[in-house]
């Protein structure tokens, strides 16, 4: 734990500019503010928390910690609600994009609760209403046994996680269950790809430039083949913003036309929106159209493999992406024309069980 509080302090020092000669009085004012802040604010300890997070299903955590503190000291609380790290320099200017209703109960925590009481005053000073300060932190949430998550589970690359192969020459690299964020880098749907003796056809195009090419830096480990086609699951940003780097590529990107007048009609809020969620890791992305669009069918015929991009209706549900041995639902039920992806594996984007939709299973 000392360790812990010296890397904090270390980490605050920096984070706040604090000069090489830092004198006692300087730092008595210090905390002399963080003990204010703390008389001020709602501070709850873990059982409190654990009530409030039982009591409010739309309760928004934030962790007011820096990147590289969340992904080197544990990860943050994983609590099955919304969860942003949003670090203490830019609350205020990244809450209220994030939370547009400030009477939404918002809890904040950091490490050994030295940033978040501030963190609590300043939104209470924005205009929040219903703001907790987590006092035991994160440690001590940790240290109990409670559920923590990993802010990235593959620290080398802008993807979530790193493709795993599903089946012989079809692999997924699947993003975070949670909202887009800078911290994920956009990646929270699936990145897939399937691999032949003469191309790569990918699903999903990515949320931005940055995220495509790191994608196309695991394909490159896997294959010399290069990627001819990229499939668009839906006009959404996390699958179509990145579709400029693949056309640099020379590869052809493929949408249904339902998703291409999505893209024309919305693509520029859709854009900006990630602009300002991802900063500097919006760096190269340009909104452009699709290559080729289809009405019901399209299929490629590639290496060997027959791969078909199917529109199977408009539906308001989630949609499931079958692997063969696993299936990872898409958090967020929203209409969209659905389009299921097949090949001789079975390997397939179709609805849940239960649905009308007439398709066949994956196995």
């Amino acid at each position: 734990m000392r360790f812990r509080q010296a890397v904090n302090g270390l980490l605050i020092g920096l984070m706040l500019g604090a000069p090489h000669h830092v004198s006692s009085q300087d730092v008595t004012a210090g905390f002399t503010m963080l003990q204010a802040a703390r008389d001020r604010i709602r501070n709850v300890n873990t059982e409190e928390l654990r009530e409030l997070l039982a009591k409010h299903p739309d309760l928004v955590l934030i962790d007011v910690r820096m990147a590289e503190e969340i992904a080197s000291l544990g990860g943050r609380i994983d609590a099955g609600f919304r969860t942003y790290n949003i670090n203490r320099g830019w609350l205020e200017f990244r809450t209220e994009a994030l939370i547009p209703d400030k009477s939404t109960p918002v809890v904040v925590y950091c490490g050994i609760n030295q940033r978040s009481p501030l963190a609590a005053r300043t939104l209470g000073e924005m205009g929040y209403t219903n703001v907790f300060n987590y006092a035991d932190g994160f440690f001590k949430w940790q240290e109990a046994g409670l559920p923590t998550r990993q802010l990235d589970r593959a620290t080398d690359t802008m993807l979530f996680r790193s493709p795993e192969q599903v089946r012989p020459g079809i692999w997924s690299a699947i993003g975070e269950t949670g909202p887009p964020s800078r911290e994920n880098s956009g990646h929270n749907n699936n990145l897939s790809f399937v691999i032949t003796t003469q191309g790569v056809v990918v699903v999903n195009a990515g949320d931005n430039y940055l995220l495509a090419q790191s994608l196309h830096r695991e394909i490159k480990r896997l294959t010399d083949q290069p990627v001819r086609y990229v499939i668009l699951e839906n006009g959404q940003g996390h699958a179509m913003l990145g579709s400029n780097y693949w056309q640099e590529q020379d590869a052809k990107v493929i949408a249904h036309e339902d998703a291409a007048h999505e893209i024309e009609e919305r693509g520029p809020d859709i854009l900006a929106r990630m602009q300002f969620r991802n900063r500097d890791k919006s760096m190269g992305t340009r909104l452009t159209k699709p290559d080729i669009t289809f009405t019901d069918r399209y299929v490629i015929e590639l290496g060997g493999e027959r791969i078909e991009a199917l529109n199977l209706g408009l539906r308001i549900v989630p949609v499931t992406l079958w692997c063969g041995c696993r299936s990872v639902r898409s958090p967020y039920p929203e209409m969209w024309p659905s389009i299921s992806v097949c090949c001789p594996c079975s390997r397939r984007l179709i609805p849940p069980p239960g649905s009308k939709a007439g398709t066949r299973s994956p196995h």
